[in-house]
């Protein structure tokens, strides 16, 4: 039974970390796509679009940072089961 738990956790901590590779590659390109919309703002291409756009990056990239911690967190649990 103890060998079947471990192989679970082993399991676990493979999915978070893609989970966090993924997330993390995520918030990359919102990061990009938000500094674009920020640059064509700072050139005065203001329109209703890139304003929707720049919020909608920068919600992208927070939520991505919410998964990467939370992924974090799982991680420290598995590995504090495992202690």
């Amino acid at each position: 039974m103890h060998y079947r738990a471990m192989n679970i956790d082993a399991a676990s901590s493979s999915n978070l970390q893609s989970i966090q590779s993924q997330a993390l590659s995520g918030a990359h390109r919102a990061l990009k796509a938000y500094s674009a919309e920020a640059a064509k703002l700072s050139r005065g291409e203001v329109d209703v679009s890139s304003i929707v756009e720049a919020k909608q990056q920068s919600t992208l990239y927070t939520l991505n940072l919410k998964l990467i911690s939370t992924a974090d967190e799982m991680t420290g649990q598995i590995l504090n089961l495992r202690a």
